[in-house]
């Protein structure tokens, strides 16, 4: 009856949906990195647990009978030999002459006291190679507890290095590197700070700096400027993506603050100002818009690839660039 009403309890608590999900919800735990890593754990507590408790009793009580074996044992080879020599004593008896009977006597007793000395000796070896068996156990339960705490503590750290990586790679998720693009400016050519005059004949140079606004470093894998002249609006389809470069489209490569090429692959730190456009151009003619476009692709130290791309326009009335409304062409995050 107990054991139907058992049953009965059982089927009825596994059929239930929340024990089902909770069923469910301990498969999971039972699956994943950490549920392994905690079974195996209490795993190894059981096993020492059971192993020390094991050896302790079977320490005592192998101990404990061969104590009483070793005493019964020199307790009978006692009796033993004290009913030999006063046979042998009793024999001396025979003996006519006092004298012999004294000389026999005094042998007896002293065969006796060394039979008995190297029974003692005997007792005391074997009570000796049994702690000695005794010691080389606890030596070897030692050395078997050392390679659990051993592999407890590899556990241990693997299971700290998994949570780290997590909260890193979590960290990097919520807060991911992110390019922005700064500093668009031009002036003429060779007389830097000055505002450019729009002529034909007139040659400007600039430059465009990129920063990290993140908190973790940025690997730039590439990262190209386009100087474009328009008498239009910007086209569909950005001049950097055209499969033939637009006549008044002049490219540019990423540069580091040395004007030495970026190196693919070299990163960007956080808060730091290291990566830029220098760039060079000519108006095509009077009633043209200059654009400075361009785009960078980087990735995060987790492999997660990242895209910014901008376009300024820049305004010949106050003679200063300005951001280009269009999310085709400027998506800095």
């Amino acid at each position: 009856m107990v054991a139907r009403a058992i049953k009965n309890i059982i089927a009825f608590v596994g059929a239930h949906p929340c024990a089902v999900d909770r069923w469910g919800q301990f498969e999971m735990w039972k699956v994943s990195q950490g549920g392994r890593t905690k079974i195996v754990r209490w795993a190894m507590i059981i096993v020492a647990a059971v192993v020390i408790v094991s050896s302790v009793y079977a320490c005592a009580f192998s101990t404990g009978k061969a104590s009483g074996y070793f005493v019964l044992e020199e307790e009978r080879a006692l009796l033993h030999e004290g009913q030999r020599r006063e046979r042998e004593i009793g024999q001396c008896a025979d003996h006519k002459v006092p004298k012999r009977v004294a000389t026999c006597v005094a042998a007896v007793v002293e065969a006796s006291e060394r039979e008995n000395h190297d029974a003692r000796d005997l007792h005391v070896q074997k009570d000796m190679s049994q702690w000695a068996f005794w010691a080389m156990a606890i030596a070897g339960l030692q050395f078997f507890l050392s390679i659990i705490t051993l592999v407890y503590l590899a556990l241990t750290f693997e299971e700290a290095r998994a949570a780290t990586k997590a909260a890193d790679d979590d960290l990097i998720l919520n807060h991911p590197p992110k390019i922005l693009v700064n500093r668009v400016a031009i002036w003429p050519a060779g007389r830097r700070g000055i505002s450019p005059s729009m002529r034909l004949d007139s040659k400007i140079e600039g430059e465009a700096w990129a920063y990290n606004a993140g908190r973790h470093s940025a690997k730039i894998i590439s990262g190209k400027l386009c100087v474009f002249w328009t008498n239009d609006e910007l086209p569909m389809v950005s001049p950097l993506h055209m499969s033939k470069i637009p006549k008044y489209c002049e490219i540019f490569w990423l540069e580091d603050v040395n004007g030495n090429p970026w190196v693919s692959g070299s990163l960007l730190h956080n808060d730091e100002v290291s990566a830029k456009w220098s760039f060079n151009s000519t108006p095509p003619a009077l009633s043209y818009k200059l654009y400075i476009i361009g785009e960078i692709e980087y990735l995060s130290s987790r492999g997660s690839r990242y895209y910014t791309s901008f376009a300024r326009r820049y305004r010949v009335a106050d003679k200063r660039f300005e951001i280009v409304d269009n999310p085709d062409y400027e998506d800095q995050g």
